[in-house]
């Protein structure tokens, strides 16, 4: 089940859909930049990201493993809390 989440940061904001994931709390997309929180509360974006990414990252695959695959290193980053 996927639930929406609203994150506040400088006048700006990105929804986040809540996914089933052993590190990943939720993840949001908005104008080409993923965002992802952390279980452990840290909020990254990654700049850049196709559409077809975010798409097949939010298809029900292992989330982590997606990321780290397709995400992590590939994309300008920058954590954002």
């Amino acid at each position: 089940m996927l639930y929406l989440q609203t994150y506040f940061s400088d006048n700006q904001s990105m929804d986040r859909i809540y996914v089933k994931s052993s590190n990943v709390e939720s993840i949001g997309y908005e104008n080409s930049t993923l965002e992802v929180k952390f279980l452990d509360g840290g909020i990254y974006q990654y700049y850049g990201v196709p559409d077809s990414v975010y798409k097949t990252l939010m298809s029900g695959i292992s989330v982590g493993k997606y990321l780290a695959k397709n995400v992590y290193e590939r994309y300008a980053e920058q954590k954002i809390n």
